[in-house]
């Protein structure tokens, strides 16, 4: 199991994280994606200040934070390094402790080694280390952050079980005593490991870890710790941090290379172990800390790291068999096969300096800054900008009884990001805003006997299908009737309010079609964009592959160290949820394929309406729906309609070719009346699938030597698309680059219905 389907599980309504390096795109659309569509909904993470604003400056502000989740930085003496994911339910919780940062290597592609405790209602033994992992998110909060101290407030609120419980950093669970190691004022990592040890005595070390002190003073702080037993190093095949000379000044050692670690194969060590084997038990070390003096010896509050560990004792013996070590073990590296390390484990990027611009968080029409210590704030501007970076508002903070804010214009449009112009004259990176009342708003259950569970089924999907369509309109169905029902005023009405049979996709009227698409974007577009539409285009850009992924399909077999090597539970299939899909026929394909023609034809109708626009925020994400519904059930050119896929290419009365056609056409003129403003991404997908499924349609078209009017109905379909693309991007200044993009993600997921449909990137 990947350490990525971690985060499938149910039963949570809070994730608090901790992480030194974060990838906005992994993050966003894997964990993100994986937690909402499981219901849990009140999300932190805390990352480490200088690492975090080294990403901001590169890529920008993540879209989500501040409004799904909220991004908090943690500055210390050395660097903030603890990777935590608490995970707590009504009636239990989870703890999960490790190497893995929030990053695409550390969920996939690494070698890591990631330890879990789990707490239910019937087993609460490991209770107290999640109340003492809950203390540490306290202790980490910025006082001046009302964002995180809101998140964990929620998060104590809604988990009874964690008030009945007195924190503890150490308990037996089946006879097995288990410790949270985190960095204290008075000692670090490694003194807690001593004291975890209890005067055991420890007849050798193992020491698996990627980064080193030149000096190996870490490494020998802890073996005096220890009684200064024997000691094996297990490195990094490609690269170290020290050289031959300093290794051969350590008495009693042995060197030993991660290319013999169980399951490495190509990935690159990011694990840090360490076991102490002793006449009394193992003990078995694993987290965050690296074997240098800043891992190990780190204290809160004075210099060093912030590190999180978990430590286990077992029968002595056991450890290094049931980690897998042994292989590794029986094989020295050979001093010559040392290689300094080359290149900057700092952070990569342009040596520009950067500048933190503080917390920033909005509160109703007041935005509230927290500056960062050591920089002037007297005569300091603020620029606000939209999540494209796009300029809202600039104006200087006042200093009030509630610190430095600015009060917002009534109306006015939601920044999600700020840059700091200082009066010494430099500019900061810019950093996410929270929106205090959009966290509140999202952390809420959205609705778990219907949205959160349809979601769910979604995210199981295995493509954007008719099944994914039919989902997709209950949620509309039912967020609009619950919007409705808050509003008390008469609104869209949707048929069947229980949940329609497997072959029966619930329709609107045409009037209440194109109610919906009209309405849409009547209030803020932002709103919708992290509503349930946001995690339906989500889920949808997963599918064609619209972010970053990394290599390796499984995580190493140090992946479950504490709790008894209990990986956390795996990701259903959707093989294994409760309704599975029944197995295709024939007479189901023809009839998923009327339906679609139905759909086609009523969405045409709709688009038609003077006030649709095909590019608002609903209307998009609805068109991808149901345009990469169609190419699920659409034959691929030159084969007939089967179980799989009703739709011909060439029948005249449910040809996909023709009805990609009829759609796109409206779809063109739509997009002449279109008033959208700024294409953001979500527009910007849009388009590319418009411009793929013309194309397409027109090339099966001249391949299947379909009629000939026909054929050039639909080139001159696909001509008037790429013109009026090319014309709403030259209006709005968008680039090419997410539309290019996307147009080979889509070229690659329907590659399958022409041989040459990559043509249509063209």
């Amino acid at each position: 199991m990947r350490y990525d389907e971690a985060f499938y599980a149910d039963s949570y309504h809070s994730a608090l994280m901790t992480t030194f390096a974060f990838d906005p795109t992994v993050f966003d659309n894997v964990v993100l994606v994986a937690l909402r569509s499981r219901g849990c909904r009140n999300i932190a993470v805390i990352a480490d200040r200088d690492m975090l604003n080294q990403t901001l400056r590169d890529v920008g502000a993540p879209h989500a934070a501040g409004v799904k989740y909220h991004m908090a930085k943690r500055a210390v003496a050395g660097s903030f390094h603890p990777k935590i994911v608490l995970q707590l339910g009504q009636d239990g919780g989870r703890l999960m402790v490790g190497s893995a940062n929030l990053t695409g290597p550390g969920l996939v592609s690494n070698f890591e080694g990631v330890s879990s405790l789990i707490v239910t209602a019937a087993d609460r033994t490991a209770a107290p280390l999640l109340a003492a992992a809950f203390a540490y998110f306290e202790r980490h909060c910025d006082p001046a952050d009302p964002a995180m101290q809101r998140a964990l407030a929620r998060a104590r609120r809604s988990t009874p079980w964690l008030a009945e419980t007195e924190a503890a950093t150490e308990v037996v669970i089946k006879g097995t005593k288990v410790a949270l190691l985190t960095e204290m004022e008075e000692g670090g990592i490694a003194a807690a490991m001593s004291r975890f040890i209890d005067g055991d005595t420890i007849q050798d070390l193992v020491v698996v870890s990627p980064y080193w002190d030149a000096s190996l003073d870490g490494l020998k702080s802890l073996r005096e710790l220890l009684g200064n037993p024997q000691v094996s190093l297990v490195v990094d095949r490609d690269e170290q941090d020290f050289d031959a000379e300093t290794f051969q000044r350590l008495d009693a050692a042995r060197l030993h290379s991660s290319e013999k670690l169980p399951q490495i194969a190509e990935r690159k060590l990011h694990a840090k172990i360490v076991v102490a084997r002793g006449q009394k038990a193992d003990y078995v070390l694993a987290g965050s800390a690296n074997a240098s003096k800043a891992g190990l010896l780190g204290h809160f509050g004075g210099p060093g790291n912030a590190e999180a560990c978990l430590i286990r004792a077992e029968d002595p013996g056991s450890a290094i068999a049931r980690l897998g070590l042994g292989q590794c073990l029986t094989s020295e590296m050979p001093l010559a096969d040392l290689r300094l390390r080359r290149r900057d484990e700092t952070g990569s990027g342009s040596g520009a300096r950067i500048v933190d611009g503080g917390m920033f968080c909005l509160d109703g029409s007041r935005l509230r800054w927290a500056p960062p210590t050591g920089r002037p704030s007297e005569g300091a501007s603020i620029s606000l900008l939209d999540h494209e970076g796009i300029e809202l508002h600039q104006g200087m903070p006042v200093l009030s009884g509630e610190g430095w804010v600015i009060e917002l214009a009534s109306g006015s449009s939601q920044p999600r990001q700020a840059i700091v112009h200082f009066p010494d004259g430099e500019t900061s990176i810019p950093s996410p805003v929270a929106v205090l009342s959009d966290l509140e708003r999202n952390a809420r259950a959205a609705n778990p006997s219907q949205v959160d569970r349809i979601l769910g089924e979604i995210e199981q999907s295995l493509d954007v299908d008719f099944d994914m369509l039919r989902l997709a309109l209950m949620i509309d169905g039912d967020t609009r009737r619950t919007a409705a029902a808050k509003a008390d005023r008469q609104t869209l009405k949707v048929r069947n309010d229980e949940a329609p049979e497997e072959n029966n996709a619930p329709t609107y009227t045409s009037e209440e079609f194109r109610r919906v698409a009209v309405s849409e974007d009547a209030g803020c577009r932002a709103d919708a964009r992290h509503g349930p539409l946001g995690d339906l285009r989500d889920i949808i850009n997963r599918r064609l592959g619209l972010f970053e992924k990394h290599g390796a399909e499984e995580v190493d077999a140090l992946s479950a160290i504490i709790g008894g090597g209990t990986p956390p539970p795996p990701r259903p299939s959707s093989a294994a949820t409760s309704k599975a899909r029944p197995s295709r026929s024939f007479h189901d394909a023809k009839q998923r394929a009327k339906k679609l023609v139905e759909h086609v034809n009523r969405t045409c109708q709709v688009l038609r309406e003077p006030d649709v626009d095909a590019l608002s925020y609903g209307n998009s994400i609805r068109l991808r729906l149901l345009v990469m519904a169609v190419l699920r059930e659409a034959c691929p050119a030159g084969v007939a309609p089967g179980p799989d896929h009703g739709l011909s290419s060439t029948d005249p009365a449910q040809s996909w070719v023709r009805m990609l056609g009829r759609l796109m056409a409206e779809v063109v003129r739509s997009l002449a009346k279109s008033e959208t403003g700024a294409l953001d991404d979500e527009g910007l997908e849009a388009l590319a699938l418009f411009q793929f499924a013309a194309s397409l349609a027109s090339e099966v078209a001249v391949r299947q030597d379909m009629n000939l009017s026909v054929a050039r109905q639909l080139q001159g379909i696909n001509g008037a698309m790429a013109k009026a693309i090319q014309e709403k991007l030259a209006d709005t200044g968008a680039s090419n680059d997410k539309l290019a993009k996307t147009l080979a993600a889509l070229s690659s997921h329907y590659a399958h219905l022409s041989s040459t449909a990559a043509m249509a990137q063209a």
